[in-house]
């Protein structure tokens, strides 16, 4: 496992693709990098399996690879108790932004003077494997500036920071969204967040 089970989180872009996965274990730290991989990989490779053209055929393969191969390793350890990961994925389809979430992620979309929350749900302390995964399609336009990351991070002062800078920046680089969020004393610092604007 060596350094990567210090990772809490992770993101992975899916090569030659408009599409994003955000992970969070939930599980002791010494087996953090291990189920991250195992889920990441997963998504990766349900995703990239054959489909019949439609992002959410490509996303629903990848949850449902990425839930096997992180059951597989979980089934495979001494100490499963509470052994999960949470996870978020993104994916462009022309003007329409899909998103799977399970578990305690959350994702937003900042357009012209709005902030909203992409998608109706209740953060949870479950994973993949507990989780009901929450699916939703939004549509999306040039210019709009979408970010997730862990619930915590989405405190009422830092979307409120957040919102500020995206009025007085309309150009705002995604990057520092994440410093943004996680500038809060409440939160743990260095949280993964994804931030992109629409092209």
């Amino acid at each position: 496992m060596g350094s990567s089970a210090l990772r809490h989180q992770d993101v992975r872009q899916l090569d030659g693709e408009p599409a994003l996965a955000l992970a969070l274990a939930l599980a002791p730290p010494r087996l953090w990098g291990y189920l991250l991989d195992a889920t990441l990989d997963g998504f990766a490779e349900g995703f990239a399996r054959p489909h019949d053209g439609k992002v959410s055929t490509r996303i629903h393969q990848g949850l449902r690879v990425a839930q096997n191969t992180l059951r597989a390793r979980i089934d495979g350890l001494l100490d499963r108790r509470g052994a999960d990961v949470a996870l978020l994925a993104l994916a462009r389809e022309g003007d329409v932004l899909h998103l799977l979430v399970a578990g305690g992620l959350r994702a937003y979309v900042f357009r012209q003077r709005s902030l909203r929350r992409l998608g109706t749900y209740d953060a949870t302390d479950e994973g993949l494997l507990k989780a009901e995964p929450i699916w939703c399609a939004e549509p999306v336009e040039p210019g709009d500036l979408v970010f997730a990351g862990a619930s915590p991070l989405f405190t009422e002062q830092a979307l409120t920071r957040v919102r500020e800078a995206c009025l007085a920046d309309r150009q705002l680089d995604p990057g520092k969204v994440a410093s943004l969020l996680n500038s809060d004393e409440s939160v743990v610092r260095g949280d993964a967040v994804i931030a992109f604007r629409v092209s």
